[in-house]
């Protein structure tokens, strides 16, 4: 009777194993960081901010398991631009990498599904070496996360990576707010090693907004975004420049096509201390005259330990010489500690 059991009991543990019943659990990692920063601005010779900011808190979740990963990025910020709210909370990314779906897996691609970064130009691979945004998070020409199913993948012989799907086009801050959707697309070409070129496209919808009492509330505006990125990066030098395109809708006046470009250089001097520097020129309107803005930004950053990075900057913006009829030039000192668990 003892062995009928035994080889019973020893079946259903082969059974068991075999659906999967006694799988590896899910390994989950939290972790994060924190920017706390001083601001000292000014337009022209007058002071226009002296702010102590928490500009931004990561409270990060990842699980890993067999054939998926899932990411939860929460976002807490304290910010001077803020009214009537001491603190804002938003979710980040929340999505979920299928690695191993039929024909998918077998071309070595993933779907990305849920809220996520945008592959688009820099906005996804820039890591802040300087306190200033990406370029096109600058000039608020793309949303760094947003709602939507990706593809991703790699180009054959280690050449590169692409992405592209199917986003909201509402950005993260906001709900669903369109019927049609966005458009992205990236390819990314590594010729050699260390030298990399970055093509992004990213088409807003052409539609209308959703419906009030079966009727549509207004049209959605036409926009698209175009992006060219040459990189390199070779111990202790790295830095790119980039080329921006925008496309809305013309109105009065204006030809509804903006331009710009940025150059970005970093440099590490010792092991815990590095140089950087960026120049960005923007046109928000190619048929608007005087409207042209210049940036300059340049930091150093120092490692104190492994988990805290003290930074100092520097940034100046003004209009063109030759501008406006006021011109104004804004100057920022800021000094940020960035640290990490």
């Amino acid at each position: 009777m003892r062995n009928v059991l035994r080889i019973t009991a020893a079946a259903v543990l082969s059974l068991a194993i075999s659906a999967g019943v006694f799988a590896a659990e899910p390994e989950t990692k939290v972790y994060g960081y924190n920017w706390f920063r001083y601001t000292l601005g000014y337009d022209n010779a007058k002071e226009k901010t002296s702010a102590f900011e928490v500009k931004r808190t990561y409270v990060r979740v990842k699980t890993t398991g067999e054939g998926y990963e899932g990411a939860l990025t929460l976002d807490y910020e304290n910010s001077a631009a803020q009214t009537g709210v001491n603190f804002g909370t938003w979710v980040k990314n929340a999505y979920v990498d299928l690695k191993s779906l039929p024909l998918v897996v077998d071309a070595g691609m993933t779907v990305r599904v849920g809220l996520q970064g945008v592959p688009f130009g820099t906005i996804d691979t820039w890591e802040y070496p300087l306190i200033e945004k990406a370029p096109e998070d600058k000039l608020k020409l793309v949303d760094s996360a947003d709602y939507g199913v990706t593809l991703r993948g790699y180009l054959p012989m280690a050449l590169g990576n692409f992405e592209a799907g199917i986003l909201s086009g509402s950005g993260y801050k906001k709900a669903e707010a369109n019927l049609d959707k966005s458009v992205v697309a990236s390819l990314n070409i590594v010729p050699i090693t260390g030298i990399y070129v970055r093509g992004s496209y990213l088409g807003h919808q052409i539609g209308e907004d959703q419906q009030v009492n079966g009727q549509p509330s207004s049209l959605a505006k036409y926009a698209d975004r175009k992006s060219v990125v040459l990189g390199f990066g070779s111990s202790p030098i790295s830095g790119f420049v980039e080329a921006l395109e925008s496309k809305d809708q013309k109105s009065s006046g204006k030809s509804g096509i903006g331009q710009a470009l940025a150059a970005y250089l970093g440099v590490e001097i010792i092991d815990a201390i590095s140089a950087h520097a960026m120049y960005m020129t923007s046109n928000p309107d190619t048929l608007r005259v005087r409207d042209e803005k210049n940036l300059y930004a340049i930091g150093v950053n120092y490692d104190v330990t492994e988990k805290v990075m003290l930074q100092l900057n520097y940034q100046m913006e003004q209009d063109k010489v030759g501008g406006g009829s006021s011109p104004v030039t804004t100057n920022l000192w800021m000094a940020q500690t960035k640290w990490s668990w």
